[in-house]
């Protein structure tokens, strides 16, 4: 039922976004556009921020590595180098 619901809502919005824009050649792109935000909640991992949280940190780690390298004179991917 909420599948039906969602995907009508975003054919009758992209339509009229359509309308709007004067290019009626564009109603399934913004059917789209407007219907992407339910499909991506839908499917989001539950512990997504931990994940993305992890990422951050990791580059970070690697930041201040390729740094402590750069102040030592050592070759790093950063400078060309390494």
């Amino acid at each position: 039922m909420t599948l039906i619901h969602n995907v009508s809502l975003a054919l009758i919005l992209g339509a009229l976004l359509a309308r709007v824009s004067g290019s009626l050649a564009r109603w399934p792109i913004y059917s789209l556009l407007v219907l992407w935000p339910s499909i991506a909640m839908e499917f989001r991992p539950p512990r997504w921020p931990a994940w993305w949280l992890g990422g951050l940190a990791f580059i970070g780690i690697e930041l201040v590595a390729h740094l402590a390298l750069l102040l030592r004179g050592r070759p790093s991917f950063y400078d060309g180098r390494g």
